[in-house]
């Protein structure tokens, strides 16, 4: 009786284990990779579920394919992963989707092992403290629609060879370190609605004019050093959805007066470059514009009055050299003595001069990025006709502001200290 029951017990044990076998849908030698990638990661606490007494396709941060039981997507966006990426990342054949998002002790460069992930067509390692160069393996990942290396040290130039991507939709390598130009040939990038973001580099050199091929969603290519000619990518009549256009901070010299804009367009950033030329009145009928800023330009003339334009704020639009109109000072009243502007002068230095109270038809003043300090004088108080007052950024004023300024100056439109010490 006994040897029966031990035997009925033996048989249980036997089918619960090929039970347990039968029902794990991971592909073991994908189990393998992963455990081999935790190991090299140095078993990082946000993979501790990745045990290999259970089943990695219900493992966090990973996704196995519903059919295949392939692992396809790694994201690893939460916890930490020190270190480099580890070589075995390549070990992975069907990957598609590899996230490393928001990992600050993340370093090294991009292994080349991730040439072999030929299933790839989406790639986000961002905000992390990788370095080295952009690889020139990425342009053999052909399946790749889109990549984001932004927020990071990456340092070079942007590899031309990453034009061959002839699906990539979608191109972040913002806030790295990137120098040189940007490669003539991404104009051969061929997808509708392309989005390409540069910002915060320090490319420079003319933008190609290739890039006015393309049929851009939004583009991005704020603080740099680029020049020249820019307006190739605009005009009403073409066929694009064009949504966002970022250009800011860079030294771009084009006349605006007769460039036309789709009406798909939402946001539209030129400021901080050397613009000429007046806002054109074709534009009073962007009537989808939320953001748009052309200050620190040397724009002139009258501001067309219709649509969003004068519903914007001030500083959409000021530091150019003679543009007036709402919502800056009006066009009647602007003469070469009644607008006086200092920005981005660092080397600018101690208190407003006396001097200034002289200027009587003075009713626009502008002192801001600079190390002007001392007191805020009181003889500003005196310019009857002063309608604008910006004192603002880096600035090293102290004391008081005078309680009879605000009497005295003729109903200020905009009376601006902010961003430094009073």
């Amino acid at each position: 009786m006994r040897s029966s029951l031990l035997l009925v017990f033996v048989f249980l044990l036997f089918c619960s284990l090929i039970s347990s076998s039968l029902s794990e849908k991971c592909n073991p030698s994908d189990k393998i990779a992963l455990l081999r990638l935790k190991k090299d990661f140095g078993n990082p606490y946000v993979l501790a579920s990745w045990d290999p007494k259970t089943d990695c396709c219900e493992w966090y941060c990973v996704k196995c394919d519903e059919k295949t039981n392939r692992i396809t997507q790694i994201f690893v966006n939460v916890g930490s992963l020190p270190g480099p990426i580890p070589a075995s990342i390549g070990n992975l054949p069907l990957l598609e989707s590899l996230s490393l998002h928001k990992q600050p002790e993340m370093t090294g460069p991009i292994p080349p092992a991730i040439a072999k992930l030929t299933n790839l067509n989406f790639l986000d390692i961002s905000y992390t403290n990788i370095s080295g160069s952009v690889p020139d393996f990425l342009s053999t990942l052909t399946k790749l629609t889109y990549i984001n290396l932004s927020f990071n040290n990456l340092t070079g130039s942007i590899p031309s060879s990453l034009s061959k991507l002839q699906n990539l939709q979608y191109l972040d390598f913002g806030r790295n370190k990137l120098t040189g130009s940007i490669p003539e040939t991404f104009g051969e990038f061929k997808i509708t609605d392309f989005t390409l973001f540069l910002s915060h580099n320090q490319l420079s050199g003319r933008i190609p004019t290739s890039l006015g091929k393309i049929n851009f969603f939004r583009f991005d290519l704020s603080r740099n050093k680029l020049e020249g000619d820019a307006s190739f990518f605009f005009g009403a009549n073409r066929k694009t959805n064009l949504w966002q256009v970022d250009l800011s901070g860079n030294l771009l010299a084009f006349n605006l007066s007769n460039l036309g804009l789709p009406e798909s367009m939402r946001y539209l950033d030129l400021s901080h470059n050397k613009i000429t030329g007046g806002i054109p009145q074709s534009w009073t009928t962007l009537e989808n514009l939320s953001r748009f800023n052309v200050s620190y330009n040397m724009l002139c003339g009258q501001i067309p009055v219709g649509g969003v334009l004068q519903t914007l704020d001030y500083t959409s639009y000021f530091h150019n050299k003679c543009l007036c109109g709402s919502p800056l000072p009006s066009c009647k009243t602007f003469r070469t003595d009644s607008y006086l502007t200092f920005q981005k002068q660092p080397e600018f230095t101690g208190p407003i001069q006396p001097a200034i109270a002289k200027l009587k038809n003075l009713n626009f003043l502008s002192i801001s990025w600079t190390k002007v300090s001392g007191q805020i004088s009181d003889f500003l108080s005196e310019m009857k006709k002063l309608t604008f007052t910006n004192l603002s950024f880096s600035n090293r004023y102290i004391g008081s502001i005078y309680p009879e300024f605000t009497f005295k100056t003729a109903k200020p439109s905009r009376l601006g200290f902010d961003q430094k010490q009073t």
